[in-house]
């Protein structure tokens, strides 16, 4: 159903088969940029007492970022084995073992009832299959930030757009609440 990295991105593959020794993150140009982190989680308003789940987390910057800078517990949801494996070698080297964990699976498995906040750079198709699970599982109050896409049907709290000059292009932030009412999709309607 989601075309893996090789499939996206030919020759990319390859960079996965090694153990990662430099701080660069194997998946630079396809993460979130740094810039557009910082905005994703300040628009989530984290405090300290929640807890973030990454889906999709890839190399860990946002997981990392938040524990750095919020001192939040965070959750990272990755299939990819090299990235996990990249993650946990920085989670140990930054001694956040107590703040961070990844779970290495698919994030339709994961249970979200924990989650405060849920940060996500996946894709429309991911992020409509996905909503059901969201409606379902998160509690009232949970923030949801998604980068470049939309959670079809549900209207966005606050959109910010930002210029990232490393990448040349604009970037989009949707911020979502879960409703304080019962879980409803029709809350969510345009």
């Amino acid at each position: 159903m989601f075309p893996n990295i090789e499939e996206r991105h030919p020759g990319l593959g390859e960079v996965f088969s090694g153990v990662f020794t430099s701080q660069v993150s194997p998946l630079s140009n396809l993460a979130t940029p740094y810039p557009v982190v910082q905005c994703m989680l300040q628009m989530a308003g984290l405090r300290k007492k929640d807890v973030l789940y990454d889906l999709g987390s890839g190399d860990g910057r946002i997981l990392i970022t938040a524990v750095q800078q919020f001192g939040v517990k965070a959750v990272g949801v990755e299939l990819n084995d090299s990235l996990v494996r990249w993650t946990i070698s920085r989670v140990e080297r930054l001694d956040f073992q107590d703040k961070i964990h990844i779970l290495r699976t698919n994030f339709f498995t994961v249970d979200l009832r924990e989650a405060d906040v849920v940060t996500m750079y996946l894709g429309n198709e991911a992020n409509h299959l996905l909503r059901p699970k969201f409606e379902k599982e998160l509690r009232p109050g949970t923030r949801v930030v998604s980068h470049h896409f939309q959670v079809e049907d549900w209207e966005p709290l606050e959109v910010s757009t930002l210029l990232v000059p490393e990448t040349g292009r604009n970037h989009t932030v949707y911020l979502y609440r879960m409703p304080q009412e019962a879980r409803s999709s029709t809350v969510y309607r345009r």
